[in-house]
């Protein structure tokens, strides 16, 4: 009993220790990422902010406001990114809301922000079946955010980005991402890990690298599930959920 209770202690320690050591390198890389990518839409700001003092015309000034205006909004969705990441590693989830909505509207208010953004961008959205269910639509909006602007941040700018709805299933309800180019092999394993980035060409966007994370685990928490293919010079994800969220199910009951 006594090298039991040994044994079973040593192992105890073991795991605390790997898990201590992945949460250091993990937080080592949080202020890492933080550092260096909020620096450029803040000094964005300040440029802007300098510019300003200056008199100019009421064009230039409107032109130096949006500016700010998009640096700014890029940093509030970093800091919210790193909100969540904070908040699916202490509390193993995000909460979530179920309520009666239809897919094929998500996709659209997603394409429809991206397309303001990117106005010279083709997308394209096709739906089939039947898109109602219930989710929670704020998380199932940022799911469908974030791999559209996957899609237009890394896919080839001369091919639209397609979305489809599949509603013909009974019980699931399937959404497809679809963008010119295609992923090297070795990158395809590491996607949905936090902090781990495709190197990109100068000038593309630059972001902390979450996107996909925060995605992988909202749909994980519907119950549902992304899978990513990348061959014939296109990348697509697929993206399977319950007609039902498993939580609207439980309250249900």
């Amino acid at each position: 009993n006594v090298f039991f209770e040994l044994h079973r202690q040593k192992q105890a320690l073991a795991l605390e220790l790997q898990q201590r050591t992945e949460a250091l390198q993990v937080n080592e890389m949080f202020m890492a990422v933080l550092s260096h990518d909020l620096r450029t839409p803040l000094m964005s700001i300040l440029a802007a902010a300098e510019v300003l003092r200056r008199p100019l015309p009421p064009e230039r000034v409107a032109a130096v406001a949006d500016r700010i205006t998009r640096s700014s909004k890029r940093m509030a969705g970093m800091v919210e990114d790193l909100l969540d990441v904070t908040r699916i590693r202490q509390a193993q989830g995000l909460g979530l809301h179920p309520a009666p909505a239809r897919m094929d509207s998500l996709v659209q208010r997603a394409l429809d922000e991206m397309q303001a953004g990117f106005p010279e961008r083709p997308m394209t959205s096709a739906t089939h079946g039947d898109a109602a269910g219930v989710w929670d639509v704020e998380r199932m909006g940022q799911v469908l955010s974030n791999l559209i602007g996957n899609a237009v941040h890394h896919g080839d700018a001369a091919q639209p980005v397609q979305v489809s709805v599949d509603g013909t299933r009974v019980d699931t309800v399937v959404v497809t991402v679809v963008n010119g180019g295609t992923i090297p092999a070795d990158l395809l394993p590491h996607l949905f890990v936090p902090f781990r980035r495709q190197p990109r060409p100068s000038g593309r966007h630059q972001g902390l690298g979450l996107g996909l994370f925060i995605a992988d685990k909202i749909v994980r928490q519907h119950g549902g599930s992304i899978e990513v293919r990348s061959i014939d010079h296109a990348t697509r994800f697929v993206v399977r959920v319950p007609r039902v969220a498993p939580q609207a199910v439980d309250g249900q009951a």
